[in-house]
């Protein structure tokens, strides 16, 4: 995320050498927000992508069982599973 402000502020910086009028400096703005937001989005998706799919083991993500939220977990994921269950009832 750094790595991409530091680009997108070297962008910014080019557009509005180009034009440092207020509209411009909004549309710089806005789009570097927009940029950043949709980054950190692909991210997080990406991650949780990620862990799905090392959860399972076979390279694709685990969907549970209707009435079994621990259907296709390994065995010791089960068990933290239930004991999280336990403590929410």
């Amino acid at each position: 995320m750094f790595c991409a402000g530091i680009f997108l502020s070297f962008l910014g910086r080019v557009a509005l050498e180009i034009s440092d009028r207020w509209p411009m400096q909004l549309l710089v703005n806005g789009a570097g927000l927009a940029a950043m937001v949709a980054l950190a989005a692909l991210t997080a998706w990406y991650a949780g992508e990620k862990r799905a799919t090392t959860r399972s083991g076979t390279g694709r993500a685990v969907a549970a069982a209707p009435g079994r939220p621990t259907a296709g977990l390994p065995a010791a994921d089960r068990d933290d599973v239930g004991r999280l269950l336990i403590r929410l009832r």
